[in-house]
């Protein structure tokens, strides 16, 4: 911390860097104005760099104007391929400006030169608060459009670092088995191949900056590299210009990827200050890394990378009195695991508390790992030491333990903002010798505080989930005391987590095509289900009480009426499971798939008993639903529809929508999530978009 007490001119650089973080993160959290306003008031008291920063404030400002309302207008582009996934039929280009992804079944290389014409789309949002935005993250990347079938001609190629890279590969990939040229991609060649399953199990654990190159991987290969030319040439100016060469074209090789870019600036510029007698601080040469690295790429700044790696390297650089002595690796691992800790729980949704004791563990690992992994390149026999495997069962091991994993809800801004200005005041405060227990336990009981956001929902909660063209909803009961999921299809399980659920008390599965249960193993997998519901006359191969019309489900104090499937069908949509439920006298109808043939037999059983508030539109707003004879009978208030996005059926169809007309209709296609909250006052409905 004393580094910022120093107050030459060199170290006054880091006084640039507030408008240019807080500029871009404000067009997405405008309330950043109140911290970046008064720092700006503070500066023109000063006097301290002002006219500099008002002249990077309006650039900055002028920067990201453009980038978040900058579309291009072309309709053939031509570039270079930079990334293709052979697997996927999933290819990136770009014409120096920007890139574009697109999918074909023909095959091209890293450096092919292509043409590409046909339909382009613009990638989607996100659906929910924390959601992942397909849109946020293709466009930091620079990815602009999408082509789902284009028509695509290869003009040449040339060789670029990429292109060495893929070579590598290609290379290795007939003398290596599949696991170890995996953790060779992920861990030298900055391409993550390693299995999905593994990757969650680093990630549960926290782990997964130490699983992709790093500030950490370029220190070691730094050290490495710096030992072995030590002992071969004499000259330290030739020496350094072998490493900064090698750092350039590294950053090149792996595709100016940020936590690689950033370690390795922050060496470069080391080495050079030190070379021309500068004075400029660890903190300048650290500023100086993230302004080079914004000019190269502004999208960086939205990156999840972006803020890991810089927020890690900012507070393990300012906290470099605290971490000497005994316990440096443990002291290290706890601050690097603090500085991230928002950011890691935003996008796990829970912290396993053996992450501080493994860090250390894990990054001896990894020094032997890089190593071995370096050597397995030029001498394949030594894969088979086995040393991966040996590490995977270890991982298994730690994996099984999972009673320190603490579960959290998204944490939004104002929190993390919060959690911040502690945590910085714990540090001045251990740095001073203030030893105010009372402070420490402040900080701790916070982050309890946030552990516990995940029971302060008040009210009755349904949410209709953005699955594209499936099912998924969710109704939870105040304080998180019950959870009831309706159809599981696509990845929804992080909008699970993302609400701090840990079980599932019914998973109903209103009938068995993929559209409703395509999800099923996962959310099984990670979520612990007390009882899967099924159809009566339905078969679905896993283990489920089966129900039909007549049946009831209750649960704290609710109960779910069945109203059908009322027989036997041909039909699997027609044997859907539909029942209602009654929330503080909201009434609730959902219907899964069912068609006219069905909705015709439960207006002859039931006929105004299914008056409901709320309609879950049948099979996702097709024509084969929703008569005006059944809908006169529900006659609902709110009709909700999920379908997705200019999907290939054209649901809803346009007799649906005229039949709803006299509700008020949400759908997921065009609002994403559809969240409900129900009170003993009020209904409160709402599409996320």
């Amino acid at each position: 911390m004393k580094a910022l007490k120093i107050t030459s001119w060199y170290n006054n650089l880091h006084f640039l860097l507030p408008p240019i973080l807080l500029i871009p993160y404000s067009f997405k959290y405008p309330i950043l104005l109140l911290v970046l306003i008064p720092y700006l008031i503070y500066i023109f008291r000063k006097g301290i760099f002002k006219r500099a920063i008002i002249l990077i404030s309006i650039i900055t400002s002028f920067i990201y104007i453009i980038y978040n309302t900058y579309t291009p207008k072309v309709k053939t582009f031509e570039g270079i391929v930079l990334e293709c996934d052979i697997d996927t039929n999933k290819y990136v280009a770009s014409n120096g400006l920007y890139q574009i992804l697109f999918y074909t079944d023909d095959s091209y290389r890293i450096g092919d030169i292509v043409i590409v014409s046909g339909d382009k789309s613009i990638p989607q949002s996100e659906s929910y608060l924390g959601g992942f935005s397909y849109y946020d993250y293709l466009k930091s990347k620079g990815i602009y459009f999408i082509y789902k079938s284009p028509t695509v001609k290869k003009k040449s190629h040339i060789t670029i670092p990429l292109t060495i890279r893929d070579n590598i590969i290609n290379y290795l990939d007939d003398k290596l088995d599949d696991k170890n040229l995996s953790y060779i991609e992920a861990l030298l060649l900055g391409k993550n191949t390693i299995d999905d399953s593994t990757k969650d199990k680093i990630s549960k654990l926290g782990l997964s900056h130490l699983f992709a190159i790093s500030g950490f991987h370029i220190t070691l290969i730094f050290t490495i590299l710096s030992f072995l030319l030590s002992k071969i040439i004499e000259n330290e100016k030739i020496r350094n210009n072998i490493i900064i060469s090698f750092l350039i074209f590294y950053i090149m090789l792996t595709g100016l990827q940020i936590s690689i870019l950033r370690a390795s600036l922050m060496i470069i510029l080391t080495i050079l200050n030190k070379r021309y007698n500068k004075l400029f601080t660890s903190l300048d040469i650290f500023s100086l890394s993230l302004i080079i690295s914004l000019v190269i790429n502004p999208g960086y700044v939205y990156q999840t990378s972006f803020k890991l790696t810089y927020l890690i390297a900012f507070f393990l650089l300012i906290s470099s009195n605290l971490v000497h002595g005994k316990g440096k690796a443990y002291k290290i691992g706890l601050i690097a695991f603090l500085s991230g800790l928002p950011i890691v729980i935003n996008m796990n949704y829970s912290i396993n508390l053996l992450q501080i004791l493994l860090v250390p563990i894990f990054s001896l690992i990894i020094t032997i790992l890089i190593p071995y992994l370096a050597l397995s390149m030029l001498i394949t026999s030594l894969s088979k030491l086995k040393l991966i495997a040996l590490f995977e069962r270890l991982l298994d091991l730690i994996d099984d333990i999972d009673f320190l994993t603490i579960a959290f809800k998204y944490i939004n801004i104002y929190f993390i903002i919060i959690y911040y200005i502690l945590f910085v005041g714990v540090l001045i405060f251990i740095e001073a010798g203030n030893k105010r227990k009372r402070y420490y336990i402040g900080f701790v009981s916070y982050i309890i505080f946030l552990s516990l956001l995940r029971f302060s929902d008040f009210t009755y909660h349904i949410e209709f989930i953005d699955v594209g063209q499936g099912d998924t909803a969710l109704i939870t009961l105040p304080h998180n005391k019950g959870a009831i999921m309706i159809d599981t299809f696509g990845y929804n399980t992080s909008y699970l987590k993302s609400r701090g659920i840990k079980s599932i008390d019914y998973l109903i599965i209103t009938h068995s095509d993929n559209d409703h249960i395509g999800g099923i193993d996962e959310t099984l997998e990670e979520f612990k289900v007390k009882r899967v519901i099924s159809s009566y006359y339905d078969e679905i191969n896993y283990t489920s009480t089966k129900v039909k019309s007549g049946d009831s489900i209750k649960i704290e104090g609710l109960t779910i009426n069945v109203l059908g499937p009322t027989e036997d069908n041909s039909s699997k949509n027609n044997i859907s499971v539909v029942f209602m439920i009654n929330i503080l006298g909201t009434k609730i109808l959902f219907t899964g798939d069912m068609e006219k043939e069905e909705e015709e037999c439960l207006v002859s059983k039931y006929g105004k008993a299914l008056d409901a508030d709320i309609l879950k539109v049948g099979h996702h707003g097709s024509n084969t639903s929703s008569t005006e004879e059944f809908i006169s009978c529900v006659s609902p208030t709110y009709s909700i529809i999920s379908c997705g996005l200019n999907n290939k059926f054209g649901f809803p169809s346009e007799e649906t929508l005229y039949n709803l007309r006299a509700s008020n209709i949400y759908r997921t296609d065009k609002m994403g999530n559809i969240s409900v909250k129900i009170s003993s006052s009020k209904i409160d409905i709402k599409g996320y978009k």
